[in-house]
């Protein structure tokens, strides 16, 4: 017996190597510098308890980023001690963060995210506005739901620049639910817009299909919508006008977002369509904003126009600042008027030719557009 007396502090060091490890200021500094190069924040952890078997324990934890600053009172991760990256399953108490522009903050969240089970919990803040929020159940089987929602929140978060929080007002509800079988339903409300989202996806694939019905909404009008403004005619027009958007369809191929045609009404006069593609990972828009016939009849007194006539305007660039090509919708336009005023005149002569087979062009990019989903919301 006496000759393995010898061992027993070895063993007992291995035993006691996670808690010893908890204590020393070098091993403490390497983990937290591992996890903020994982997490790419700065981080501070006042106590550590570390365990063989588990739950590794942390307690008053301070994060900041470039976007906001947070803290977490207690996070327990369920995993072994060999295994410290792993925290597919841990809960989580008293946690906060301040988000710098707009200032605003989440509040008392309570965390329980066991393999893909989550039950998530917590609070809002926006200046006096407070709102709460729950969601429970996994990735693709799920209930969520919340009350009296900041709108300038979803609205950094989705980076809409201030359109979301416009359409929406100061505050939303929101509801929805998934299932296993590959379906998502999301509802948001507030006292100025109702929203709904319904699609089917497949997390394997990458793939989704659904339908995004905006309904009527107030619009902050951008640089973009001013030059569409400009090329009708229409000026002076106020800095928030009415939307009125019929159902988007659409389909997610790995990082492609197809848009089909959708039309919309905006100043309760203006009716235009758009369909297009989003690549999603390099942030590009390649789309068609389409000027329908009685929009231009309306506009330059053009009854002659055939019933689905698209004028297109193309779109294309990057998702913030995407170049409109209104330069070829003013000249198409005075092709149009010329063609109007010069009908009992023989297109004979190079520029009886020349502005004829451009109207044919015309006539022949309107074929090309996708027909109108009808009836309209509006009509």
């Amino acid at each position: 017996m006496k000759k393995w007396i010898w061992l027993l502090p070895p063993l007992l060091l291995l035993l006691l190597l996670p808690a010893i490890a908890s204590f020393i200021p070098p091993i403490k500094a390497l983990f937290i510098r591992a996890v903020e190069r994982k997490l790419h924040a700065k981080i501070e952890i006042d106590r550590i308890r570390f365990s063989w078997l588990g739950p590794q324990k942390y307690e008053k934890i301070r994060f900041n980023t470039p976007e906001l600053e947070g803290t977490i009172e207690e996070f327990d991760a369920k995993t072994p001690f060999w295994n410290l990256s792993s925290h597919r399953s841990f809960s989580l108490r008293g946690g906060a963060c301040q988000i710098y522009n707009p200032p605003s903050s989440v509040e008392n969240v309570q965390a329980t995210i066991h393999g893909s089970h989550i039950d998530l919990s917590g609070q809002t803040r926006e200046g006096s506005q407070t709102g709460d929020f729950l969601i429970q159940g996994t990735p693709t089987n799920f209930n969520a739901r919340g009350e009296h929602m900041p709108s300038l929140l979803l609205d950094r978060f989705l980076n809409a620049q201030g359109y979301l929080s416009t359409a929406l007002g100061p505050e939303f509800a929101f509801q929805g639910n998934g299932s296993e079988k590959g379906s998502i339903s999301l509802q948001l409300s507030s006292r100025q817009a109702n929203m709904h989202l319904s699609a089917t996806f497949s997390m394997k694939n990458r793939q989704a299909q659904g339908v995004l019905d905006l309904g009527r909404f107030p619009l902050q009008t951008s640089s973009a919508l001013n030059s569409i403004f400009s090329v009708l005619k229409r000026r002076g027009m106020p800095s928030e006008i009415l939307a009125w958007v019929a159902p988007i369809e659409f389909r997610l191929e790995q990082n492609s977002l197809h848009v089909e045609r959708f039309d919309f009404l905006l100043d309760s006069s203006i009716h235009l369509c758009l369909w297009g593609k989003l690549d999603l990972a390099r942030n590009r828009i390649d789309a068609m904003l389409g000027l329908p016939g009685d929009t231009l009849s309306r506009a330059f007194n053009l009854p002659s126009l055939p019933p689905n006539f698209i004028l297109n305007v193309p779109i294309r660039g990057p998702l913030n600042s995407p170049n409109l090509s209104t330069g070829s919708a003013t000249a198409k336009i005075a092709t149009l008027l010329a063609l109007g005023t010069t009908q009992s005149i023989p297109k004979v002569g190079p520029f009886g030719r020349i502005l004829g087979f451009v109207g044919a062009n015309i006539m022949s990019e309107s074929d090309e557009a996708p027909p109108p989903k009808k009836p309209f919301p509006w009509e």
